[in-house]
Formats: structure tokens, sequence, C-alpha cells
């Protein structure tokens, strides 16, 4: 039986490292993109340019539809039944 208590107290000890190596390194990556991200390359400069520019095109095909973005905030009300939340 005391083989059986220190095996499951071994696993939990095991089990909470594990879950706190893959919160570090899930907030690693996180940094690591932000960093990329905020920098000055020129694949950098490019990444939020492609992104600047999918969002403005978003935001036009959502005016288009008469459902502009500043109004999702506030609850549309618009004829629109994708745009009702």
């Amino acid at each position: 039986m005391r083989l059986d208590a220190a095996a499951v107290v071994f696993d939990q000890l095991v089990e909470f490292i594990r879950i706190a190596l893959r919160t570090v390194g899930v907030a690693a990556l996180v940094v690591a993109a932000a960093a990329y991200l905020g920098g000055r390359s020129q694949s950098a400069r490019t990444v939020r340019a492609q992104t600047a520019r999918a969002f403005a095109t978003a935001r036009r095909w959502a005016e288009g539809r008469g459902c502009p973005p500043g109004r999702w905030a506030r609850g549309c009300s618009g004829s629109s039944l994708w745009c009702v939340w």
C-alpha cells in the first residue's frame, strides 16, 4: 500500500509540473509572437500590413451590407440579421 500512495503523490506532482511547463511554453510563444510582430523586420512589417488590409477589407464588406462595424458594440438594430447579437 505504501508504494501505491507514493505513486499517487508522484503522479500528482508530475501532473502539476506538466501543466506548469505547458503554461510557460504557451506564454513564451505569445511573447515571442508579440516581439516578432512588434519588430522592425521587413517580414513583420509585411504581416502587420496584410493584417491591416484584411481588417479594412472586412470593414468595407460589412459597411457595404448595411452594418457598419462601429454599430456592433452598441447593438446593431439594422435589417441585417447576422449583425444582431
